[in-house]
């Protein structure tokens, strides 16, 4: 589920710039690359085996779409912030991941890095940014959301969240925020003329939606088995209305 998400955001990404697109090495790369950031410590073997099977795919995915120095540091970046993330060791409670505003922010830039900038050319950057900080804010809020869905399991970690310390109404209010940031950034790729009036619409639409569900969503507590799903789902659902209303 995860790494078709992150091909839906690169997929938006090309969308909102009527940029055409093939799937090609590079998605390879980031499919590849996602699967194995999330699962390569998974409890469950299945999950490391395809966690595994994704390192494959994105090694040899990346070894075919590089072509200049260029393209090996813009890799290296998310790859950085990642190993970042667990401390530079085996995933734990240390680095990023044990900052209360690190750890979202660090999942939120590495997503939007990856997902916006990484399949652009570079001069194409700056007409991005404002698709880069709404991407990054509303990766921000879908990450909160995890957050307030792994409470019982980083309490056993040992780890001290956002969601874990202000609690699920002071959790939501910062989810709306940044969703409401998400829409600002919108607003302003869209007086700028970086889309269109109907990418915009489509993309302020999904934010409300977004935000609705997730505090629907969140406290059916019978759902928690598939409250990580259905939160991914909203990538999936933004990028499904973009491509109906561009």
């Amino acid at each position: 589920m995860i790494g078709i998400c992150v091909l839906a955001m690169v997929v938006q990404t090309h969308l909102v710039l009527g940029i055409p697109l093939s799937m090609g090495f590079l998605e390879g790369f980031i499919f590849g690359g996602t699967l194995f950031g999330y699962h390569c410590t998974h409890s469950d073997w299945r999950f490391r085996a395809a966690a595994w099977g994704g390192a494959a795919l994105g090694g040899v995915g990346g070894a075919f779409w590089v072509q200049s120095f260029k393209d090996v540091v813009v890799a290296l970046v998310p790859m950085f912030f990642w190993l970042a993330y667990y401390g530079f060791q085996r995933p734990g409670i240390a680095g990023l991941r044990a900052s209360l505003l690190a750890k979202p922010l660090t999942v939120a830039f590495a997503w939007a890095w990856v997902t916006v900038f990484l399949p652009l050319h570079l001069e194409i950057w700056s007409l991005a940014w404002p698709i880069f900080l709404s991407r990054g804010a509303f990766i921000f809020s879908l990450a909160l959301a995890y957050d307030l869905n792994d409470l019982a399991y980083d309490r056993r970690a040992g780890l001290t969240t956002l969601a874990m310390t202000l609690e699920q109404n002071g959790t939501f209010l910062l989810i709306y925020q940044g969703f409401g940031a998400a829409a600002l950034f919108v607003g302003i790729g869209w007086t700028t003329g970086v889309y269109s009036m109907s990418i915009a619409i489509s993309l302020i639409v999904s934010l409300l939606v977004s935000a609705w569900w997730l505090h629907f969503m969140i406290k059916k507590e019978s759902w928690h088995p598939w409250h990580k799903v259905l939160i991914d789902a909203l990538m999936l659902f933004q990028c499904g209305l973009v491509l109906l209303l561009h």
